[in-house]
């Protein structure tokens, strides 16, 4: 989609409104149709599953054998889904059509999964566009990753600009993860960031890295020379770290990855030199187009999740004290309970710096029929816990309770299965009244 302001025909405060042109994709013909209905019904029907059941795992048990992650990695194989699927014949503006279509697909069924799959792919996807046979069979039926992200240079490792790559100061940043090109070697030291994708889990790794060729990392004008490297992640010298936990995109493994002197040969390299900022610029245009598929798919979905919850809610229920754009609405209690339980009985209120014990009560008793009759007040109370309990519940709730009808519900279970003690309470007692002659008289030594 391409965007362009216009110029206001006068001074005013407001920017110009962007005028938006047709993307392309508004008529799909049917060939392409039927690759996006294939590829939704894989989305819907595998990957999301697969992304609701990772999202349940810490992060390091999504990566064991035999995980859901697993079990999605290998089905997707066995489908014969390919990030970067070649079709003989096939024009290239239509490939591009379709690959559009279909990984837009993916971000919409699980974005991390999309992401994951895409990063698994980039190595062997380079090589083969680098035309180095050797590389891309080095890498053919491995799970990859691209690591061009570190812990104190972040993503400016991945600026093609000069005047982006260092602004304002005389150099560039080479960063922590580095490599030492000589006699026909590469050695790498250093270590990546911890949001690699596909980090923890990669066979195959393509790094995006500062290089010394004998000259030093920087160039006359201060700019990092680098190297484009693919390497084998079960070499000597190779290490991860723990798999990253995170709140979002939890199907998608992501941590660091430590090299220390790993040699590998010079002709592993995709980008080397001179050829560096050339060959890293179509790396990084690659990576760039696919996350914005995959991202376009993650807005879709988002949206007709929100759309669907809006058609999902029902009249009913009660605004909680506490929740949301409103939870400034428990603000008012919260000082009315300190007031009342904490100053008018002189206790002090918050953390008392004079060590006043902050566990005073406060109780009001009415007299309802002074009000209003008794039978309508018991009979409208009866009602607003009916109000009460219509409120739809959280997922995963077992349903909403009114104030005290846990509790309630808790004496009517003890009273009738008895009060639960674990051991170690029950033997101090039983311990406590031997002490005291008071075992026989207390019932202990009926029970064991």
């Amino acid at each position: 989609m391409t965007q362009q302001l216009e110029t206001p025909a006068q001074t005013t405060v407001r920017p110009g409104l962007p005028h938006v042109e047709l993307t392309g994709f508004e008529v799909l013909s049917e060939d392409e149709r039927a690759v996006q209905e294939a590829m939704h019904r894989f989305a819907r029907d595998v990957m999301r599953p697969a992304g609701v059941k990772i999202d349940r795992l810490s992060a390091e048990e999504a990566v064991l054998p035999g995980s859901p992650y697993w079990e999605f990695i290998m089905t997707t194989a066995a489908s014969g889904i390919e990030f970067d699927a070649a079709a003989d014949g096939v024009p290239p503006e239509i490939l591009a059509r379709v690959q559009a279509i279909a990984v837009e697909e993916l971000g919409w069924g699980d974005a991390g999964l999309a992401v994951s799959l895409g990063a698994g792919a980039f190595p062997a996807m380079m090589a083969k566009r680098a035309g180095n046979q050797e590389l891309a069979e080095l890498c053919a039926g491995k799970l990859g990753c691209w690591i061009g992200t570190q812990p104190d240079r972040g993503s400016d490792g991945l600026m093609l600009y000069p005047q982006e790559r260092h602004a304002s100061a005389t150099q560039g940043n080479k960063g922590n993860l580095t490599a030492t090109v000589s006699g026909g070697d590469i050695v790498i030291n250093g270590q990546s960031s911890a949001w690699v994708s596909n980090g923890p889990v990669a066979q195959v790794g393509l790094l995006t890295i500062a290089a010394d060729y004998g000259e030093g990392f920087f160039d006359e004008e201060g700019h990092p020379r680098g190297v484009e490297v693919i390497v084998p992640l079960d070499l000597p010298g190779v290490n991860r770290g723990k798999p990253l936990e995170k709140l979002g995109k939890r199907a998608l493994p992501q941590g660091e990855v430590y090299f220390d002197n790993v040699r590998i040969p010079a002709r592993y390299a995709l980008s080397l030199g001179e050829s560096y900022w050339t060959g890293h610029a179509s790396t990084w245009s690659s990576a760039g187009v696919a996350m914005g598929q995959i991202m376009t798919g993650l807005a879709r979905a988002a949206f007709e999740h929100a759309l669907a919850y809006c058609h999902q809610r029902r009249q009913g229920g009660a605004l909680l004290p506490v929740g949301g754009s409103e939870g400034y609405k428990g603000y008012g209690l919260s000082v009315m309970v300190e007031i009342l339980c904490g100053l008018l009985t002189g206790l002090g209120f918050g953390v008392e710096p004079t060590g006043r014990h902050n566990d005073g009560c406060f109780m009001a008793v009415f007299k309802v029929d002074a009000f209003r009759p008794l039978a309508q007040f018991k009979k409208d109370v009866g009602e607003f816990a009916a109000y009460l309990k219509a409120t739809r519940p959280a997922e995963g709730s077992s349903g909403v309770y009114y104030p005290g009808e846990i509790e309630h519900l808790r004496e009517q279970d003890r009273r009738q299965n008895g009060v639960e003690v674990e051991e170690a309470t029950w033997y101090k007692l039983r311990s406590l009244a031997e002490g005291y002659g008071l075992a026989d008289q207390l019932g202990f030594t009926d029970v064991e």
